[in-house]
C-alpha cells in the first residue's frame, strides 16, 4: 500500500480519524504531516497559510450549506477540487453531504454495525413510543417553517421541545449542539422516546443571495445530520429542506413536507399515523434506501471520491 503524507485542520472533527481518513486509508497508508504534506483537507479558503503546501494537493471542505457568494472565493488555482454539502453543477465541487461526517462517527463509535448501515434491510421493530413528538433547534432557520409548523402541530398534540426555540420542557444542555457528536449522541437517545420527530434544515438548501428561487436551492441536494440522528433513533422524521432528499432515502421511511400542498396536510397525515398503530410500524419498517446504486451512503461512494482526488 502507498504511503501517503496526509494533514487537515478541522476545527469541529477529528483530524486523523474522520470519514475522510477512513476513505483514503483504504488505498493509503497515512502518515500525519502538518509539515510537508502531499495531500491536504483545510476549512479555511481564505487563509495565506495554504500557499505553504507548494507540494500538496489542496482540497477545500465545507460542511454546512453557506451562501455560495463563501464558496465562489474558493480559488481554483490553489485549490484541487472542493468539497461541499450540494451539488451545483460544477466538476470541480464535490458533494459530500455533512451526514456523511456523522454515520462514519456513529459507526466509529459502535452505535451502528456497518457504514453502510442505512443501505442494510430493517428488522421487524414493533415498539411503538408513548411519547408523541420531539423538537429540537437552536434558531429559527432561514425562510424555514419549523416554527409555523411547530404551533401548528403542538394545536394537536403536546411536543417535548427541551431546545432553545420553542422550548416546552426543561433544556438538555448542550443537546444538538452543531460539530459535537456528543451531544449528537445524547440527542439521538433523546429522540427514541418518541414517535416522531420535526427534523427542519436550517434552509431550503444550498444558498447562494436572499433573492434565490427556493424551488431551485431546494433541489440541490444539502443534506445535514438532522434527517440522519432520527432514522437512526427509530423515531418518524418529519422532514423539510432538501426537496431531492428522494434521491438519497427512501420517503417510505419519513414524512417528507414537500410530498404535501400544505403544513396542514402534513399534520393530517401525522394524526393519520399517530391513530393507528399498523401504520405507524409500517413506516418504522421501511427500509432507509431502495436504490443502492450510487447512493452517497455506500462505502464505495466516499471510498473512490477520495482516491480520485488524491490521483
Amino acid at each position: 500500500m502507498k504511503d501517503l503524507k496526509y494533514y487537515s485542520d478541522f476545527a469541529f472533527y477529528p483530524n486523523e480519524d474522520n470519514v475522510f481518513t477512513w476513505a483514503l486509508s483504504h488505498h493509503y497508508n497515512l502518515i500525519f504531516d502538518s509539515v510537508n504534506p502531499e495531500f491536504v483537507l483545510t476549512t479555511d479558503n481564505r487563509s495565506p497559510n495554504i500557499l505553504n503546501y507548494k507540494n500538496a494537493k489542496i482540497v477545500y471542505y465545507q460542511s454546512e450549506p453557506w451562501f455560495l457568494s463563501w464558496i465562489g472565493m474558493v480559488d481554483k488555482k490553489k485549490f484541487s477540487a472542493a468539497l461541499i454539502t450540494s451539488d451545483i453543477g460544477d466538476v470541480f465541487y464535490k458533494r459530500v453531504p455533512l451526514c456523511l461526517m456523522y454515520n462514519y462517527e456513529y459507526y466509529r463509535r459502535g452505535i451502528i454495525d456497518s457504514y453502510e448501515y442505512l443501505l442494510k434491510k430493517r428488522n421487524n421493530n414493533t415498539i411503538i413510543p408513548s411519547n408523541f413528538c420531539s423538537f429540537i433547534a437552536q434558531n429559527p432557520g432561514y425562510k424555514c417553517p419549523r416554527e409555523e409548523f411547530f404551533n401548528k402541530l403542538i394545536s394537536y398534540k403536546f411536543i417535548n421541545s427541551p431546545s432553545s426555540l420553542c422550548n416546552t420542557v426543561p433544556p438538555l444542555p448542550h443537546v444538538g449542539h452543531p460539530g459535537c457528536f456528543e451531544s449528537s449522541i445524547q440527542k439521538m437517545n433523546y429522540l427514541k422516546n418518541f414517535k416522531f420527530n420535526i427534523c427542519f434544515e436550517n434552509s431550503i438548501g444550498f444558498m447562494v443571495q436572499p433573492s434565490d428561487n427556493p424551488e431551485i436551492l431546494s433541489k440541490a441536494g444539502a443534506f445535514t445530520e438532522k434527517l440522519f440522528e432520527a432514522l437512526i433513533s427509530n423515531t418518524i422524521p418529519i422532514y423539510w429542506g432538501n426537496e431531492s432528499i428522494s434521491n438519497d432515502i427512501s420517503t417510505k421511511c419519513f414524512i417528507n413536507v414537500h410530498d404535501y400542498e400544505s403544513l396542514d396536510k402534513v399534520i393530517e397525515k401525522i394524526i393519520e399515523i399517530d391513530d393507528d398503530d399498523d401504520l405507524y410500524k409500517d413506516y418504522i419498517n421501511q427500509n432507509y434506501i431502495e436504490q443502492k446504486e450510487n447512493n452517497i451512503f455506500t462505502e464505495e461512494y466516499i471510498v473512490d471520491l477520495m482516491k480520485s482526488l488524491v490521483s
